[in-house]
């Protein structure tokens, strides 16, 4: 920010007075545009360039800094009467004797003046005039600028903010890029009103920003279009004091979540209100109060107090209750010629069923080329109770290149042997074999190829399919590295594409090494930068104990787990999952999937197998796309579904944040395969893509 000073020896004339105005307009503008909470403003606008062990930062407006103290800060450069965007900084004092270290390039606040003018005092004659006053140089304006440092302790998000960081090892004597993945943006402020409604209307998408008061009865409000909303809640209330209004869906919409299961129209009487949050093709009712459920039935029953002699209910009615709070039918309740007389079962039994219904829960596995001897294919470690069906039915493997001769895997769970995958000569589909097991939290399931490998088979992809009952979404975060991982080797990248809520001390969560740490090891999980646990592998030991506070982490936040600062000599093959749960949506599909390192042209960074129907939005909203080292120039990534192009993913030059873009809405059907297919060029710097890609089981 910039502002006039005044001097009461001066004579201020229009014209510094005109300045003085225009820079007060300017920090009125930018108030009203401010953000909630410190951090980066337009971070995009940065551009680095390297020389050496000098990186050169331009920063050219909007970029800004808003740091903690509430002020904000724009690139003026560090010299008084002086105005720059452009910082030279040197990384050579950080370049360690031996190791590595991580570095940064932060940004600060620094205090600059600009427009030099002479103090000169009263003229003779002024009733202030003072025969013995020196003239001296003062500046017109005091300028909030930026300075840019280099340093090995991270940013404080409050007086230091991180514009960049790389490694630096013992003789190193260049930089040729920087991660600017850990960039800690300024939150928008989202203004919460009340608009009041006295006639009919219908909303559009950016109302669900608002809370929509319904102030006169006999009105009717429609929904805006679900598939354009996907994401976005609309919330009502009825502010009315007597009769009756209504809330509608538009088009082909349906509203779940009422007792008389999917419905277009909804009652509101006096002082009700709800919130529906829109799934893609519907919407769900997620909160409403007791004289809006009274109206409408709306919300899963409650009943603690019954018991198994109290309270029955009919099982038709049970089916009905439980498919529109479920968002289909299900097995769970199949009784067409259930009466009211007949079949009754007990409130207590249903509320049980409805608060742990059946949820997906799927492993994936694979591997890029050629396999090797005994290679082990996947490694998953449980979190949560898991039932797998007999041969494995919906469950698909397929390779991009087929098996010479016909080649079995063994599925393992823990150390016995359940089931096998074979894929036939000159085969491309796997076949499985397997009676069904369930799994329970500390158990492993593997797959294990054979102890000689085929000498064509390639590039196969396999997904489990399997399922879980809870009362919400697992949202559990898989990684790990098959060989031994290099020091601060990123062994785990999640892009969320829900909020998801991890409990204290990582509670659930497991992870586990082939091959036992030498030393004691400490692997690092991170949050946008920031860290938020540990998991500690004593020497000798090959179970890893986690820490931290766990926490509630919003759609797009960034969590990795690194391997440690310092490569242990023998620990190896760590695989682990991060027990974590989505309360916003159910029935949610994530994929998630990386890169380390830049990709080949052309290259399929990721493949997925469906064994359910999923169904993906329109311009896949939700779904995330992150370059940990943004491109030279723009460049697309290509989704494909079973052949066919269905979304690209977008990254301009500089970004780091892809974009996500569909001719409609789609849904992925069993057997088919999904791809993320790398540019079909290099660029010179893009590397370290990782994407997160939002779906829901239908």
């Amino acid at each position: 920010m910039e502002y006039g000073n005044f001097n009461n020896e001066q004579f201020v004339d229009s014209g510094t007075l005109n300045n003085a105005s225009a820079l007060v307009s300017g920090a009125i503008a930018i108030t009203n545009n401010m953000m909630t909470s410190p951090g980066i403003i337009n971070p995009d606008m940065a551009m680095l360039s390297f020389s050496g062990l000098t990186v050169t930062a331009d920063l050219p407006a909007p970029f800004g800094v808003l740091f903690g103290d509430s002020h904000i800060a724009q690139a003026h450069g560090t010299q008084t009467n002086a105005d720059t965007q452009s910082y030279a900084v040197s990384f050579s004092s950080l370049v360690p004797a031996s190791g590595s270290v991580t570095a940064y390039l932060l940004a600060s606040a620094q205090t600059i003046y600009q427009n030099p003018t002479t103090i000169v005092g009263p003229p003779p004659g002024h009733p202030n005039y003072n025969p013995n006053f020196v003239p001296y140089t003062g500046y017109l304006n005091t300028v909030d600028s930026l300075a840019l440092s280099s340093s090995t302790t991270a940013a404080d998000n409050s007086t230091t903010f991180e514009i960049g960081r790389t490694t630096l090892t013992a003789g190193q004597t260049s930089i040729t890029s920087m991660s600017t993945q850990y960039v800690f943006p300024a939150a928008p402020m989202i203004g919460f009103k009340f608009m009041a409604r006295t006639a009919a209307y219908s909303m559009m998408p950016m109302d669900c920003q608002m809370v929509q008061t319904l102030a006169a009865s006999g009105i009717t409000l429609a929904l805006p279009p679900a598939e354009q909303s996907v994401g976005l809640t609309a919330q009502f209330l009825a502010s009315f004091t007597s009769g009756t209004a209504l809330v509608v869906t538009s088009g082909s919409d349906v509203i779940w979540g009422a007792a008389s299961g999917s419905v277009t129209s909804l009652t509101m009487s006096p002082g009700a209100s709800f919130t529906a949050l829109s799934e893609g093709g519907s919407w769900r009712i997620t909160n409403a109060n007791a004289i809006f459920t009274l109206q409408n039935g709306a919300i899963a029953t409650v009943v603690p107090n019954a018991t198994v002699a109290q309270n029955p209910l009919p099982l038709g009615q049970a089916q009905a209750d439980f498919a529109a709070i479920n968002g289909s039918a299900s097995e769970a309740f199949n009784v067409d010629t259930a009466t009211a007389a007949a079949n009754a079962v007990p409130l207590a039994q249903l509320e049980s069923l409805i608060n742990n219904r059946t949820t997906p829960y799927d492993l994936f596995a694979g591997f890029a080329g050629v396999g090797t001897d005994s290679q082990i294919i996947g490694n998953t470690n449980i979190v949560r109770s898991i039932q797998f069906p007999r041969n494995l039915v919906w469950s698909t493997a397929y390779a991009l290149t087929a098996a010479t001769d016909a080649t079995t895997y063994l599925i393992y769970h823990n150390s016995t042997q359940v089931g096998t995958l074979t894929f036939a000569a000159s085969a491309t589909l796997g076949v499985f074999s397997c009676s069904g097991f369930s799994a329970v939290a500390g158990d492993t399931v593997s797959i294990h190829g054979p102890a000689t490998a085929d000498t064509t088979l390639a590039s196969v992809t396999v997904t489990i399919l399997g399922s879980t009952i809870s009362a919400n979404s697992p949202y559990d975060l898989q990684f790990g590295c098959g060989t031994k991982p290099a020091s601060s080797q990123i062994i785990g990248t999640f892009v969320l594409s829900e909020t998801i809520t991890i409990s204290s001390a990582f509670a659930g969560s497991i992870c586990t090494a082939l091959t036992a740490a030498t030393s004691t090891a400490v692997l690092r999980i991170t949050a946008n930068g920031s860290s938020i646990g540990s998991i500690t592998f004593s020497s000798g030991g090959t179970d890893g104990v986690f820490s931290g506070a766990g926490g509630t982490f919003d759609a797009g936040a960034v969590i990795q787990v690194f391997a440690p600062s310092v490569q242990d000599s023998t620990l190896a093959g760590v695989s682990g999952t991060v027990f974590s749960e989505s309360t916003t949506l159910q029935n949610v599909y994530p994929f998630m999937a990386g890169l380390s390192g830049a990709p080949s042209a052309g290259e399929a960074i990721a493949a997925f197998d469906f064994v359910r129907p999923v169904y993906f939005p329109a311009n896949m909203v939700s779904s995330e796309a992150i370059a940990g080292v943004a491109p030279t120039n723009a460049v697309t990534c290509t989704v494909t579904l079973g052949g066919t192009t269905v979304a690209t993913a977008d990254f301009a030059a500089g970004a780091t944040t892809g974009t996500f873009a569909t001719s409609a809405a789609f849904t992925a059907t069993p057997t088919q395969t999904m791809k993320i297919i790398a540019p079909s060029s290099t660029d010179s710097t893009f590397a370290d893509p990782s994407f997160t890609l939002w779906g829901v089981t239908i």
